[in-house]
């Protein structure tokens, strides 16, 4: 009985000396965006290859995660971070406009997939949408404040949407507007 203790006590140690430096690595391993114009800052993991300081419409940041799998391909698996001009009316709720936004600026998308569900982000309302097709698995947060709409989009092939998942909530829990 005592031996069976000391073996369960000896693996216990061993496994938490093995976790422990881990967790303090991934901790260790973040960067830090900011934008200060933009108004928005969060952090991302620093394995995450920026594909531009700024995006096509300079208003947010991309990143490209395919590179983590020795490949190049910069259609898929990306995490972009923007800040947009978004009044919404008090004739319109804020899901009716993010489906219509989303519509309107990405028509490819399978509406039989697409699903909108209010929740928060940094403690201000947000819509979180989730979609998917063939080539890739979708989710979307859209955070308002100030008629302007900050958005996270997170996009991969459905192999691999799950892989970066952890860290993708991780940038998302991170999130503030400043």
């Amino acid at each position: 009985m005592k031996t069976n203790f000391c073996v369960l006590l000896i693996i216990s140690t061993v496994i938490i000396v093995a976790i422990i430096p881990m967790s303090f690595a991934y901790a260790q391993s973040l960067e830090k965006y900011d934008d200060v114009l933009l108004g928005f800052k969060f952090q991302y993991p620093n394995e995450w290859k920026r594909l531009l300081e700024k995006n096509y419409e300079d208003n947010g940041v991309v990143f490209n995660l395919s590179p983590l799998i020795g490949n190049n391909n910069i259609l898929n698996n990306n995490v972009y971070v923007w800040a947009d001009d978004f009044p919404i009316s008090n004739n319109k709720t804020q899901k009716q406009y993010v489906r219509e936004y989303l519509l309107k600026v990405f028509p490819g998308i399978d509406r039989e997939t697409m699903k909108l569900n209010e929740t928060e982000l940094s403690g201000i309302r947000a819509m979180n949408v989730t979609y998917s097709d063939i080539e890739r698995n979708t989710m979307m947060y859209f955070v308002y404040k100030d008629n302007t709409a900050y958005v996270i989009k997170y996009e991969a092939q459905p192999t691999l949407f799950d892989k970066w998942l952890p860290q993708v909530n991780a940038l998302i829990r991170s999130f503030q507007i400043t």
